[in-house]
């Protein structure tokens, strides 16, 4: 059985202090629409929620309306400590074999884009979905370009949903603290164990609110056709 961990546990540091997490869109918390985006699918055995009290009273006053059970857990000092936590909590139900982890600030995961996940992570042992970068890259260095640009061919912009083996991204995990290391997303943590994990087509549409400028541009997408 599947299940889904949202990592919500983070402080918004880039939104100049307001909760991100928490800000209204379509009229209901950005954290709101990355959640049931999952448990409307009805692919998912129950759902872990890594995040602080208010924003899980936010949640419950908001109506998670029908879905899978949704299980609170508590955040950890880092991203990879959050995740760790919400891994073990989920690890206790014996039925559940796969995790999809998923970021709080990304409301706009689209069924379509879940199942290519799911199903690749089934065929090949985990998976996450990536947009290729189009822009020209380059290094700074005290403000000014240094160096030549950096080769854009093979490159992608990895996002969330990631999927995953449970237990095995839980030792993965394990291993990964005993080494005192830090790192950005699972997908490492699972590499580092020297598993492969397929990249399929990310959606742009999935994009994750960073800044105060994200929420002004993200509400027309409640609008929009889905990603697929």
């Amino acid at each position: 059985m599947w299940s889904v961990l949202i990592a919500a546990a983070g402080a918004s540091a880039r939104m100049g202090g307001v909760d991100k997490l928490a800000l209204p869109l379509g009229g209901k918390p950005v954290l709101w629409h990355a959640l049931n985006a999952f448990r409307a699918t009805g692919w998912f055995a129950r759902a872990a929620v890594v995040t602080l009290p208010a924003r899980r009273q936010l949640l419950e006053a908001t109506g998670l309306g029908p879905g899978c059970p949704v299980d609170w857990v508590a955040g950890g000092a880092r991203r990879q400590d959050s995740v760790a936590n919400g891994l073990r909590h989920l690890a206790a139900f014996p039925e559940i074999e796969w995790v999809a982890i998923h970021d709080g600030a990304r409301p706009f995961a689209e069924p379509g884009l879940i199942r290519r996940v799911l199903d690749a992570a089934a065929r090949v042992g985990a998976a996450a979905p990536g947009i290729p970068v189009w822009d020209s890259l380059r290094q700074l260095a005290d403000g000014e370009l240094a160096g030549p640009a950096i080769e854009r061919e093979g490159l992608v912009r990895v996002q969330t949903p990631q999927a995953f083996p449970l237990r095995a991204l839980l030792r993965a995990h394990e291993r990964l603290a005993a080494s005192g290391q830090e790192v950005s997303d699972d997908v490492t943590v699972y590499q580092m164990s020297g598993r492969p994990v397929a990249i399929v087509r990310g959606a742009e549409r999935n994009v994750k609110i960073t800044t105060p400028e994200d929420i002004v541009l993200a509400a027309p997408l409640l609008a929009g056709p889905p990603a697929g």
